[in-house]
């Protein structure tokens, strides 16, 4: 297996346990073939061996903007996100509600 099928979908460290939804898509994610991977945002990881990294529950962000704000633009340099990083940095702030 190769790493280019590596997909990470980020959580949050606070959780209790995974959300509901993410078994099922990591059930489809190995049904074709990818190694899907749950990992919290705020915990060290080489976010080099992902090909994609995609944002599923990170919601406590809200408290830790900072910390998120430059976890977006790191691995935003290091793999590819899914989201797009202007995207996710320019909702961060809200004022478009």
């Amino acid at each position: 297996m190769t790493e280019s099928k590596l997909i990470t979908l980020v959580t949050e460290r606070d959780m209790p346990g995974v959300d509901s939804e993410t078994p099922f898509l990591a059930q489809a994610l190995r049904s074709l073939g990818v190694v899907p991977e749950i990992v919290t945002w705020r915990d060290a990881h080489d976010w080099r061996r992902s090909s994609v990294v995609v944002l599923r529950t990170p919601w406590d962000y809200a408290s830790h903007v900072t910390q998120y704000r430059a976890w977006i633009r790191l691995v935003d340099g290091e793999s590819r996100l899914r989201n797009p990083a202007d995207v996710v940095l320019w909702n961060l702030h809200k004022g478009y509600l």
